[in-house]
C-alpha cells in the first residue's frame, strides 16, 4: 500500500484549538502537520459556538493543512461514557435496549442526545452470561454545532469522536506502552491495565483501558481551571491567559506559588488514586502505570507532584512517539505541545491503516 494522507483531526479545547494531520507511508505514520491556536480567555474560556466557524477556517488554512476531511470530538462536559452489562440479546433487540439504558445515565434531555455503542464481550457474572457494550452519548446540540461549523468554515466532517476514546486510540494503537510503540496486536486479552489522566480545563478525564478496550471512565472536576483560578490569584494575574498566570507563576518563590496549587494537586492526586482502587475492585488487578495528558501539563510543578503522590508510575504521554515527523513540523514547537495532541492524533489516525 503507498502513500495516504488521513483526514485532518481537529481539538477544540477551551482556550484554543489544536489540529493533527497524518499519512501512511506503507511502512509506518509520518507526521504532515501539527499546529496550535491559542486565544484569549473570555468569561469561561469556551470558544462560542458562532465563534467557531471563522476560527475554524482561519486556523486550518493559515496552517496548510490537505484536503477537506476533518474529524472532531465532542467535549467530556457535552458526552457520558459508560461501560454497562446487559443480558445477551440480537442485533435487533441489542440497539433499543441501549437507548433506553442511556437514559439512566444522561444528565441532559433524552430529547437533546445522540448515542453510539459497541459490544467489548461477553462476561459471566454470578454464573449468568452477560454483554459488555460501551455506551457512548453525547449531546445532539453540541454535535450538531461542530457539524455546522465544520461545514460552514468548508470544510467536511468525517466524523465526530468522544474525546476519551480518540486519546486512547492515540496512546495505545497497537496495544502499546501509551507511547505508540507497540506490544502486541491491540486486543485486551492479556494486555496490563493502563490509566489515561487528561487533564483539561473544565474537568480531568481518567480512563482505564486494557489494550484498546475502555473498561472504566470518569471524569472530575479538579483540572487546570481550578489550579489557574488559585494561581492568578496568588500572584496577581485574575482573568489573564493560561501563559501569562503560569509564566508568572514559574517566576514566583515555590514557597508562594505552590503551597496555593498543593491543595488542587491533593484533591487530583485523591482521584487517581480512587480510580486506581475502585479498577482493582472491578477488574482484580492494579493498573500498572498512569499515562499524563492535556494542557494543564504546563503548570510547573503538577507532574512532579503526582509522580510522588500517586500510588503507582506516572508518566507524560507521547501520542507521536514512533511517528516520523513531517518537513512542514517544527521540532521545538511539537516538543512543546506534545502532551496536548492525544485527542488530535486519536481524531487524524481515523481511516488509516494503524491497528
Amino acid at each position: 500500500m503507498g502513500r495516504r494522507m488521513g483526514c485532518i483531526g481537529l481539538d477544540v479545547g477551551s482556550f484554543g484549538c489544536r489540529a493533527v494531520q497524518l499519512a501512511w507511508t506503507g511502512t509506518g505514520v509520518e507526521l504532515v502537520q501539527v499546529a496550535s491556536l491559542e486565544r484569549p480567555r473570555r468569561g469561561d474560556g469556551k470558544i462560542k459556538p458562532a465563534e467557531l466557524a471563522p476560527v475554524i477556517g482561519g486556523f486550518l488554512r493559515q496552517n496548510r493543512f490537505h484536503g477537506k476531511e476533518v474529524a472532531t470530538a465532542v467535549s467530556h462536559e457535552d458526552s457520558v461514557i459508560r461501560v454497562v452489562s446487559m443480558p445477551p440479546m440480537s442485533e435487533e433487540e441489542l440497539g433499543p435496549a441501549v437507548r433506553y439504558e442511556a437514559e439512566r445515565y444522561i444528565p441532559f434531555a433524552p430529547g437533546d442526545c445522540v448515542t453510539d455503542y459497541a459490544v467489548l464481550g461477553e462476561t459471566r457474572a454470578g454464573g449468568a452470561p452477560q454483554l459488555e457494550v460501551l455506551l457512548v452519548a453525547a449531546r445532539r446540540s453540541s454535535v450538531e454545532a461542530l457539524l455546522e461549523a465544520v461545514r460552514k468554515a468548508g470544510f467536511r466532517s468525517v466524523g465526530v469522536d468522544a474525546e476519551a476514546l480518540a486519546a486512547g486510540r492515540a496512546l495505545l494503537r497497537n496495544g502499546g506502552d501509551g507511547n505508540g510503540e507497540g506490544a502486541g496486536d491491540g486486543s485486551a486479552g492479556n494486555s496490563p491495565l493502563r490509566v489515561l489522566c487528561d487533564i483539561g480545563h473544565t474537568c480531568t478525564n481518567i480512563s482505564v483501558f486494557r489494550g484498546r478496550s475502555l473498561r472504566i471512565h470518569r471524569s472530575v472536576t479538579v483540572a487546570g481551571a481550578t489550579m489557574l483560578d488559585r494561581a492568578a490569584r496568588t500572584v496577581g494575574l485574575e482573568r489573564a491567559s493560561p501563559q501569562a498566570v503560569f509564566a508568572g507563576s514559574a517566576g514566583q518563590s515555590r514557597t508562594t506559588v505552590a503551597p496555593a496549587l498543593t491543595p488542587v494537586w491533593e484533591e487530583l492526586v485523591t482521584e487517581l488514586n480512587r480510580s486506581i482502587d475502585f479498577c482493582r475492585s472491578q477488574e482484580g488487578e492494579q493498573p500498572d502505570r498512569v499515562l499524563l495528558t492535556g494542557g494543564a501539563l504546563r503548570v510547573p510543578g503538577l507532574v512532579a507532584h503526582l509522580r510522588e503522590r500517586v500510588a503507582i508510575p506516572v508518566e507524560v504521554a507521547n501520542p507521536v512517539e514512533g511517528m516520523m515527523a513531517g518537513r512542514s513540523v517544527r521540532t521545538g514547537f511539537l516538543t512543546e505541545v506534545v502532551p496536548e495532541l492525544a485527542v488530535a492524533v486519536g481524531l487524524a489516525l481515523r481511516g488509516l491503516p494503524v491497528s
